[in-house]
């Protein structure tokens, strides 16, 4: 994982139904929950996915943007988003540089590993957690330590 205090590394990625997202220009001052996860229609992924889902709602109250990035391809990104009703943005790292970017690859698999970074407005690193066997701790992870350091409040007056 990368240490705290890191500046996130930038990508330009494409993302659902066509569309661009690069970190630093289109999220500018913007916080983000950025997860990697191994593989879209697998169940501890979908998961995973389904439960930032459910946390979406709070995360956009407090100004977060989210994203989720995998290896999968747009077209199934898509199907896998609309299956599920997604409402943010996954990303395709086709090739891999990302994820590496991000110390988040499995070296000899190649899949990205199952981790997720918060990110401040700066985008630097705030908090960080891996585990490939836990939906939970990732989704419940982030949500308790933005509201143990009071961003939760920080952020949605930021915003408002």
């Amino acid at each position: 994982m990368l240490p705290l205090g890191t500046l996130a590394p930038d990508f330009d990625l494409p993302g659902l139904c066509g569309r661009r997202l690069r970190l630093h220009q289109d999220l500018a001052g913007k916080p983000v929950v950025l997860f990697f996860y191994p593989k879209d229609f697998t169940r501890t992924c979908t998961a995973e996915v389904c439960g930032f889902r459910d946390l979406y709602p709070t995360l956009e109250a407090m100004g977060i943007a989210l994203l989720g990035i995998s290896r999968d391809d747009e077209a199934t990104h898509d199907r896998f988003a609309a299956r599920h009703n997604v409402p943010f943005e996954l990303l395709t790292d086709k090739s891999g540089q990302v994820c590496k970017a991000y110390d988040a690859r499995v070296p000899i698999l190649g899949l990205p590993k199952r981790v997720t970074y918060l990110l401040g407005p700066d985008h630097k690193v705030l908090w960080a957690v891996q585990d490939f066997t836990s939906a939970d701790a990732h989704t419940e992870g982030v949500l308790g330590y933005i509201q143990r350091q009071g961003l939760d409040k920080a952020w949605a007056a930021a915003k408002a």
